[in-house]
């Protein structure tokens, strides 16, 4: 087994959002839900993925801590 040490940055999580937005531009069934109609699935694939993603705060889950490189999480 090889020792490995990353260094974590800030995360972009608009560039984030862009990629995952991209890839699910190209892929439909990442865009494919089903409804339910006459008592049958039938799929519905979205033309636009138009999905944000959640940017939570530290909660009870979570506890922030302040390290000698900065916040991180626990």
């Amino acid at each position: 087994m090889l020792p490995l040490a990353l260094r974590m940055r800030p995360l972009d999580t608009s560039q984030l959002e862009r990629s995952l937005s991209g890839i699910a531009d190209r892929h439909a069934q990442l865009r494919t839900r089903f409804t339910a109609v006459g008592g049958e699935l039938v799929p519905v694939v979205d033309r636009r993925p138009g999905h944000r993603l959640d940017r939570p705060s530290c909660s009870l889950a979570l506890s922030c801590v302040t390290g000698p490189s900065g916040p991180f999480l626990r």
